[in-house]
């Protein structure tokens, strides 16, 4: 977590260059951790209440899910609560990964659509997470993810269909 959401839109552009590409070890990413704190801390990531909620996760890897933390001696489940602080995740060595079933409940209780802008390779796994987590879409990133935009509009698009 970088900004709070605004809306100026230069400031999100500056920090989108500005942060660091970084990998991983191990192929699998931490991202359920990502996803729950930005659904659940909502002061900090800045929701407002009465608005539409879209969370885009792009990815290029799979994802750990619960039980994985036991690999690293992480045994406490994680408990779905905000643990950010100075814009930090500050739990990640001490809770267990989110289960696909707390992502669910909480993208479901905070009213939050989630879209999956994913490559290829990632598509067949994020399409099976994504029919398991309610309000959720995944769609295939191109190589220089020019087409996140049209990802997100057709997430809008099907949203709002399915409530006329």
């Amino acid at each position: 977590h970088h900004m709070s959401l605004d809306t100026k839109t230069s400031d999100f552009a500056r920090e989108v260059k500005r942060a660091p590409v970084s990998g991983n070890l191990d192929a699998p990413e931490g991202g359920f951790d990502a996803i729950m704190q930005a659904v659940v801390c909502k002061e900090e990531i800045g929701w407002r209440d009465k608005a539409r909620r879209l969370l885009v996760f792009s990815t290029d890897a799979g994802f750990h899910y619960a039980g994985d933390g036991k690999l690293g001696g992480i045994v406490t489940p994680n408990d779905g609560k905000c643990h950010m602080k100075n814009n930090m995740y500050t739990h990640s060595s001490i809770l267990d990964y989110p289960s696909v079933s707390q992502i669910n409940a909480k993208v479901k209780e905070n009213s939050v659509n989630l879209i999956f802008a994913v490559t290829e390779e990632e598509l067949h796994i994020y399409n099976q997470l994504s029919a398991a987590v309610e309000g959720s879409s995944a769609g295939k990133l191109s190589e220089d993810s020019s087409n996140v935009v049209q990802l997100v509009v057709n997430q809008y698009e099907a949203i709002t269909k399915s409530w006329e």
